[in-house]
């Protein structure tokens, strides 16, 4: 079992030169979204003082360097996962190479090292979505109140459960793969599995996350 989830992990690293420029192309996004943002709380300061003009050269830094630096790892590593992740579920398959649908639950776990191969890595392809996202999402410099109101990394189960869904469906209709209910189980038990370690983390360390309050 443990070689075919070893042989499919390195069919994915083949993956990877794709999945970096996706991870560059996100951490500049996020740059660019965080440079909106102090630009635009500055401004709000200057109308609030009373003034008119604000200086590109005098927009103050949201956030500090370092944890600028964290951020941008971890919307590295979140786009380098979404573009591995998408290659391999979608554009690794021919179009009609793979029909039907099976809503049999843990019907997936079959009788063959291979056939349990699978439904882990079903687990594992969702756990680092798990982890990633909450941290994204998470140490990412927004407005206190919205931080608080919202919290965005509490939808992490839920969001990988629509995700798998949402692939199970392209699949259906693209035929590139089987529209399989343990598919979606195991996709999101697994962003479960992230999402705790990820809760593990902020609750025994406190380096990374803000108490909120």
């Amino acid at each position: 079992m443990f070689d075919y989830i070893i042989k499919d992990v390195m069919e994915v690293v083949g993956y990877l030169p794709i999945g970096i420029l996706c991870g560059i192309l996100a951490v500049a996004i996020y740059l660019v979204c965080v440079w909106h943002a102090g630009r635009k709380r500055h401004l709000d300061i200057h109308l609030s003082d009373g003034s008119s003009e604000i200086d590109d050269n005098d927009v103050p830094a949201v956030t500090s360097a370092v944890t600028h630096i964290w951020n941008s790892m971890v919307w590295f590593l979140l786009g380098v996962y979404l573009a591995v992740m998408f290659v391999t579920v979608f554009l690794s398959r021919e179009p009609g190479s793979r029909q039907g649908i099976d809503m049999t639950l843990f019907g997936t776990w079959g009788e063959t090292p291979q056939a349990h191969a699978f439904v882990i890595e079903n687990i594992l392809l969702f756990v680092p979505f798990g982890i990633l996202y909450p941290l994204a999402v998470s140490t990412t410099d927004r407005k206190p109140d919205l931080r608080k109101k919202i919290g965005w990394e509490k939808f992490t189960v839920l969001l990988g459960f629509l995700i798998s869904v949402g692939i199970e469906t392209v699949q259906l209709i693209t035929e590139r793969g089987y529209c399989q209910l343990d598919d979606v189980v195991m996709n999101t038990l697994g962003a479960l599995v992230g999402y705790v370690v990820f809760a593990s983390l902020k609750f025994w360390t406190g380096l990374v996350f803000e108490k909120q309050t």
